[in-house]
């Protein structure tokens, strides 16, 4: 009952969170700094000119509760009470109205300051009033009523001007929607924005965009498009020193070139990054990361020593500053990273305190996608290590935190949610005393409703843990599934064993090729439907074939199909097998040509070659790796297949050896034929001269 309570009460906590500040507009430096003001006001300029400055720093910066000194350093002005200061006089309602969390008087001052900026034609980026706008709705967690204000101003700009306002509000609702998880709108709105400025006049908003946009496609998946835009990014804020976003846009990419696989190039970007911390051009936690980052390249790269080394330094940056998990520069998962440097080691009792405490923070702070990673992770750690009661436990967490998340995204906005209960709370206040007695007497009836649930709910996990041993079956079934069609039998179980798999020589390996002939000249006739559907037709009777004939598909190459017999079994046997999978196929492919007519020139016709030798089996690639063969032995057989006629299998001497006294097959000696690198080599066409399959 305790755990069904503690989970209750974490579900409503992730259910009352507010969307964190938008990283959009937030990292870039402001166009003109506090400190730049500071010396301004103690500097030996004129009254007017001093004035005008401030005027002009208020227009352009957002709210804060510290530019109220500013606002009394223009209180001194004898103009104060004239219509000149009008605006002003708002805005330090708009401040003092925040301060106190008044809510009506903060909006409409806010409001009123906006457009009384407007009648001056003022154009507001995202560092003006009306970008921080959204500071003002999120402080009272107003979600849909800041979009629906952005609209508003939106529509308004589009058709008055000025253009730089309409980007500004383009690129709040981007980001509003980039956190709400739509990345479609949040592309579409940020797209629009960088429409409406011109690059040479704004570069530096326009290099924000970028690197908004690029960020955007990575998290739709679409990491090309990131990786142009973030470019077009750097490119621009380079150019024009704007090293916060520079160092953003920096660090997406080195995450994205990580994830593929290509590791120098993600170093590359998060040295850059590290550079600009040293130089202390940006702040302390992008330096963190990038580290971090580097730290992690380092530990996948099983290069231990510079692993520890880059970790250390994000250590001691995290204790001097203590680093939020989730900041403007991203996730800053220092003990997810312990945990991966541990376990790389083979220390798993370091390994999963790391993880253990990477949970505890992630919750703290309510990362409710961290929280849900970790359980997924600490299910696996558990799941090796054997023990079913935890990995069943944090399978059964991560399983209820999924669904519960995927529900919340169907709620239009949590700060929806929010603003209903206050007003639901603002009500109650109102009611008298008979109503709220009524209104107890409906909450007893409402906990026992609680009661009944909670109890209910007791027999759901229980039944939620015999649910989870079964679907951690299938989980284990359906990778073990996967594994197997991409690898053979004892391979798939060396890297489940050993997390690699060793390069073996084998003797006497048949290895045959299969070409389509004129594929290229009958492509170009075809509809790519058409195409693909005619090949998948024929590599799946193929991959029935080689099933049936116990011989290794190993891989297609465009319309080329290549398998291998013997690496596990007697040489003569193996090789029989091969021909004869490679008879059935040159078979179903001439069958279906005769039996279907050749619409558009739709049949494809084959040559197939066959040779047996010596090769080296492994895996190559860490991402979407693939078993193959290597050895002169593959070269000669694919130079059987080209050497070999249409419709026709054509074999090597050394396969004719081994297969030479099957009855049920006939042989045609083709001679010495020239063999390009090879020189002359004996072949033979290879036929069956009976009905019953060469197995028989």
């Amino acid at each position: 009952m305790n755990s069904i309570c503690y989970t209750l009460k974490r579900i409503l906590s992730i259910v009352l969170l507010i969307f964190p500040s938008l990283l959009f507009g937030q990292i870039g430096k402001l166009e003109y700094s506090q400190s730049h003001v500071s010396n301004l006001l103690n500097s030996e300029v004129s009254s007017s000119e001093r004035q005008s400055n401030l005027q002009e720093y208020l227009e352009i910066t957002p709210f804060a509760i510290e530019n109220k000194k500013y606002i009394s350093e223009l209180k001194k002005d004898p103009n104060w009470d004239t219509p000149d200061f009008d605006k002003y006089r708002v805005y330090e309602s708009a401040l003092i109205a925040l301060e106190s969390k008044n809510e009506t008087e903060a909006l409409q001052s806010m409001h009123q300051y906006i457009d009384l900026l407007d009648q001056d034609q003022r154009l507001m980026g995202m560092n003006s009033p009306l970008g921080s706008a959204r500071i003002f709705y999120r402080q009272f967690s107003k979600n849909l009523q800041m979009v629906k204000y952005y609209k508003n101003k939106l529509s308004k700009y589009e058709t008055d001007g000025p253009a730089k306002s309409a980007a500004t509000c383009h690129y709040v609702l981007g980001g509003n929607y980039f956190f709400a998880g739509d990345y479609n709108l949040a592309i579409k709105h940020l797209l629009l924005a960088t429409e409406l400025l011109d690059e040479n006049t704004e570069p530096k908003m326009m290099g924000e965009l970028y690197a908004c946009i690029g960020d955007s496609y990575r998290s739709w998946g679409n990491e090309d498009k990131a990786i142009e835009y973030l470019n077009k990014a750097i490119y621009i804020l380079e150019k024009n020193n704007a090293f916060g976003f520079l160092a953003f846009s920096e660090l997406i990419l080195s995450k994205i070139y990580k994830k593929k696989g290509e590791f120098i190039s993600a170093l590359e970007h998060a040295s850059k990054v590290k550079k600009l911390g040293d130089e202390k051009r940006i702040k302390k936690v992008f330096r963190a990361n990038a580290i971090l980052q580097m730290a992690d390249i380092y530990i996948i790269q099983e290069q231990p020593a510079l692993a520890l080394q880059y970790l250390k330094q994000a250590s001691s940056i995290q204790n001097k500053n203590s680093l939020s998990m989730n900041g403007e520069a991203g996730d800053f998962e220092l003990d997810y990273t312990y945990y991966k440097y541990f376990s790389s080691k083979g220390n798993l009792e370091k390994a999963e305190s790391h993880l253990l405490k990477a949970l505890d923070v992630a919750s703290e702070s309510h990362i409710l996608k961290l929280v849900n990673k970790y359980q997924k992770e600490l299910y696996y750690f558990y799941a090796n290590e054997d023990n079913s009661d935890l990995a069943i436990e944090y399978a059964g967490q991560h399983i209820y935190l999924s669904d519960s998340l995927e529900r919340l995204k169907k709620v239009k906005s949590i700060a929806q949610y929010e603003s209903e209960k206050k007003e639901e709370f603002a009500k109650q206040a109102l009611l008298t005393v008979e109503e709220k007695r009524q209104h107890q007497r409906k909450n007893f009836l409402f906990a026992g409703a609680i009661l009944s649930f909670l109890l209910i709910g007791a027999i759901l996990r229980i039944r939620l843990i015999r649910n989870s041993r079964i679907a951690i079956q299938k989980e284990r079934d359906r990778s073990d599934e996967l594994l197997l069609n991409i690898l053979p039998v004892e391979v798939a179980d060396e890297l489940k064993a050993k997390g690699k798999v060793a390069a073996r020589e084998y003797k006497n390996v048949t290895v045959l090729f299969s070409d389509l002939v004129d594929f290229t000249s009958k492509a170009e006739k075809m509809t790519p439907d058409v195409l693909i559907e005619e090949l998948n037709i024929c590599f799946k009777a193929f991959d029935q074939i080689m099933e049936k004939n116990n011989v290794e598909k190993i891989k297609t190459i465009g319309d080329a199909y290549m398998c291998a017999g013997g690496m596990h079994d007697d040489p003569a046997t193996a090789a029989k097998r091969v021909v004869a999978a490679g008879l059935e196929m040159q078979a179903f492919v001439e069958d279906r040509r005769k039996a279907i007519p050749d619409l558009a020139g739709s049949r494809f016709q084959m040559r197939i070659g066959i040779h047996t030798g010596n090769v080296i089996a492994g895996i190559v690639g860490l991402k979407k790796f693939q078993y193959d063969l290597w050895g002169d032995t593959i070269n000669v057989a694919s130079r059987m297949e080209t050497n070999s006629h249409t419709g026709m299998v054509n074999i090597s001497e050394a396969t004719y050896s081994l297969i030479k006294n099957q009855k049920e097959l006939s042989f045609d000696s083709r001679g010495d034929v020239d063999v390009k690198g090879k020189g002359k080599m004996q072949m033979f066409f290879v036929e069956k001269i009976h009905s019953e399959s060469v197995l028989d």
